[in-house]
């Protein structure tokens, strides 16, 4: 009898966009740490490349955890 193999479970799946979404919030933080250097809020160029590649990793991350969610459900029968 062949062994039985279990259900991922969605952090499994999804590890990636886990990974993701962690880099971008290291980004974020980069960003704030960047742009209120000097006193106030100043953001130079490099801030808000920060700020958008932080942006563009979360999205990316949550795309994986969405596609992984949906992925792992059983199929519903459409009669």
């Amino acid at each position: 009898m062949p062994p039985t193999r279990r259900e991922s479970s969605l952090l499994q799946r999804g590890l990636v966009g886990f990974w993701f979404c962690a880099i971008g919030a290291l980004g974020f933080a980069r960003f704030f740490v960047r742009a209120f250097d000097d006193q106030g809020f100043t953001p130079d160029t490099v801030a808000w490349l920060w700020l958008v590649g932080a942006v563009i990793t979360t999205i990316a991350g949550l795309a994986v955890i969405v596609h992984a969610a949906r992925s792992g459900r059983p199929p519903t029968d459409r009669r």
